[in-house]
C-alpha cells in the first residue's frame, strides 16, 4: 500500500471499490444469519405447523433457543395453559429438536 500523507486523499483502484479481491468469480451472496431474538422459524420442528406456531408465539415462545431451555417448571405452566400443547411438545420431543435447531442455525448453544 503505498504511503501517503494524511492530506492526500487516497482513491481505491477499481477493483477495490466492491469489497471483493479482484479476479473473484463467486457470484453468489451468503443468506444473512439470523439476529439474536429475532422469532426463528418454529415450524422446522417436527409435529409444528402455522397454528402451534401462532400458539408458540403467544406463549412467548419465539424462537429455538426458547423452546430448548424449557424446564419442567416452565412446562407444567405451559400445560395448565395448553395442556394439547405439552402433549405434543413431549411427544414429538420439541425440546430436543429446539437444541439441535438452535445450534445447527446460530452455531452455539442455547
Amino acid at each position: 500500500m503505498p504511503v501517503t500523507d494524511a492530506a492526500t486523499p487516497v482513491t481505491p483502484a477499481p477493483d477495490d471499490v466492491s469489497g471483493e479481491p479482484a479476479g473473484s468469480d463467486d457470484d453468489s451472496i451468503a443468506a444473512p444469519a439470523p439476529q439474536r431474538g429475532s422469532p426463528d422459524d418454529l415450524r422446522l420442528i417436527s409435529g409444528v405447523g402455522p397454528a402451534l406456531e401462532r400458539l408458540l408465539h403467544e406463549r412467548g415462545i419465539t424462537t429455538f433457543r426458547n423452546l430448548a431451555l424449557l424446564d419442567d417448571a416452565a412446562i407444567e405452566d405451559l400445560r395448565s395453559r395448553s395442556p394439547r400443547l405439552v402433549t405434543r411438545l413431549r411427544r414429538d420431543a420439541w425440546v430436543s429438536q429446539a437444541r439441535r435447531l438452535h445450534i445447527e442455525t446460530h452455531g452455539d448453544e442455547p
